[in-house]
């Protein structure tokens, strides 16, 4: 085994490493560090703090346990599959968005009331959240940043048994650009033209804060690389004034102005002119 034994408390709703090598054994056993499935679905874990030590795992269930909260699997950046459902879980943690190469993603039989932080899963092509507790069709919108999303599951949410016809046609309005199956059936273009000419002024609406919203996103990057490099300027006037002082040269005046013109002409100025102010 690569990693020394971790001391756990007297409970059995903590991944230990027996439970983790009687999971690998059902498997074909094999060593942590190369181990590329591991299923601790059905152990009545609770706490999933030490999934530590798997350099190459790929999928991991954890389904039909009694998490209720989601944290320390940040490092497995190796997943590209991860099955949570059937848990006790109402919110995802930010650091869920450091499974950059995650493309299956199931929520399925939880508490979540929004979808906050999946939208910056890259990588995301499958993802249920089917029996959650999601009200609010709006939810759904930071999906669009999903270019990849072929598969969505939602369907028995208190939005999709309220609004009925109205949740598919949402769906299928604001996502079926991407989506190819919804709640496992197949997506038809036909249904999704028409569902996008029902709400075609909402969506045009979108467009536009949406474009608004990405234009303001990439003048704020250039500011910031602008900033950056005014302020390596100021470091560089900064060491150029210390060299000519603390060397006290009779050329002083002269050789600060022209090493002041030179920074000017060669890095402020050009800077000014691209119009990143």
């Amino acid at each position: 085994m690569p990693c020394p034994p971790i001391p756990q408390p007297d409970s059995d709703d903590v991944v230990d490493d027996e439970m983790i090598n009687d999971a690998l054994s059902v498997t074909g056993g094999g060593e942590w560090s190369t181990a590329e499935t591991l299923d601790l679905s059905f152990r009545r874990v609770a706490n999933i703090d030490n999934i530590v030590c798997f350099d190459r795992l790929t999928s991991l269930s954890l389904s039909n346990n009694r998490i209720k909260e989601v944290k320390n699997i940040e490092h497995l950046v190796t997943l590209t599959s991860l099955d949570l459902s059937f848990n006790q879980i109402e919110a995802l943690p930010e650091s869920l968005a450091l499974l950059v190469n995650l493309r299956e993603l199931s929520l399925h039989s939880n508490g979540l009331a929004d979808l906050t932080t999946i939208d910056k899963l890259p990588q995301l092509s499958v993802l249920n959240v089917g029996r959650n507790k999601i009200t609010a069709l709006e939810s759904f919108l930071p999906l669009r940043k999903l270019d990849g999303l072929r598969a969505l599951t939602a369907i028995g949410n208190p939005c999709a048994d309220k609004y009925s016809d109205d949740y598919e046609s949402y769906v299928l309005a604001y996502l079926g650009s991407n989506v190819r199956w919804l709640d496992y059936r197949v997506v038809e273009a036909e249904k999704v033209a028409a569902c996008k000419e029902q709400f075609q002024n909402e969506l045009e609406a979108l467009a536009s804060s949406e474009g608004i919203k990405k234009a303001e996103a990439v003048q704020a990057e250039r500011d910031k690389i602008f900033r950056a490099e005014l302020q390596q300027i100021y470091l560089l006037e900064a060491v150029t004034l210390f060299d000519v002082l603390i060397r006290r040269t009779s050329t002083y005046p002269r050789s600060l102005a022209w090493r002041a013109s030179r920074i000017w002409r060669t890095r402020l100025a050009p800077l000014r002119c691209s119009g990143r102010r």
